[in-house]
């Protein structure tokens, strides 16, 4: 066999090749569809709230016809799960912000909350409906909710052990803690007060066992250094659509 026939493309070789670039193609068609629903969906449910609108509506506020809209968001817990995955995507790129080595675990709790509370300045609505969602009886994934709170829950035992903070029961960590904290960033982000983060935090400190002049002076020292960047909220969007898809395909193939 010569050369030019050990590298010429069979008939079968570009039948695949033209096959696997129209899915490459209608993935991305389907991503970015997803990814236009989602930013609709959300801008109506920070309006209208997640609990009290039907997936009727929330597919009225988009620019696809109803049917369209059910192959990408068959069910209201799909949206869900879409929009707790675009929370993960913002917050994680303020992940990428380290936690000072000097910091003890007061200060790195300071630094958590902090962050948390800039997520819901720069991204009011994703913020605003995703808590709502959390609040709502449709309570799974809570990709990012779940991941806050082990990681907060790590560094408050370790603190308790620490005696730097006192033993609370789980549903006053609940109900007097996290709570109210999200409920001040939807504020914020209404008021535009970034001094409500720094009084947000000192008073979850302070439940927490702090003394207030302690909580005060841990707030201060961290103001300089919270300046962050800004989110990138349209590649959170595109990771958010990517990562719903990959998800929706490996359940089809079971």
């Amino acid at each position: 066999m010569s050369s030019e026939q050990r590298t010429t493309p069979t008939k079968k070789q570009d039948q695949q090749r033209s096959l696997a670039r129209r899915s490459e193609i209608g993935r991305e068609r389907r991503k970015k569809n997803l990814e236009n629903l989602l930013r609709s969906s959300v801008e109506f449910l920070a309006e209208s709230g997640f609990e009290s609108s039907t997936i009727e509506e929330i597919a009225a506020s988009s620019d696809m016809s109803l049917r369209s809209f059910y192959n990408y968001f068959p069910r209201k817990q799909d949206v869900a799960t879409a929009v707790d995955y675009l929370l993960y995507e913002v917050a994680a790129q303020y992940d990428q912000r380290v936690v000072p080595d000097e910091f003890d675990i007061v200060e790195r709790m300071a630094f958590g909350m902090s962050l948390s509370l800039q997520v819901g300045i720069e991204e009011p609505a994703i913020t605003r409906v995703s808590f709502d969602i959390y609040l709502s009886r449709y309570p799974t994934p809570q990709t990012f909710w779940l991941r806050a709170v082990q990681q907060f829950r790590l560094l408050y035992e370790e603190g308790v052990k620490q005696g730097q903070l006192v033993a609370l029961q789980d549903s006053i960590l609940q109900d007097f803690l996290f709570t109210p904290l999200y409920f001040v960033s939807n504020r914020v982000a209404e008021t535009g007060q970034q001094a409500l983060i720094a009084d947000a935090v000192v008073q979850a400190l302070t439940a927490l066992g702090v003394s207030k002049d302690q909580s005060r002076e841990v707030v201060a020292r961290q103001d300089h250094s919270m300046v962050l960047n800004k989110i990138d909220s349209g590649r959170a969007y595109e990771k958010a659509a990517e990562r719903f898809l990959d998800d929706v395909s490996t359940v089809a193939k079971l």
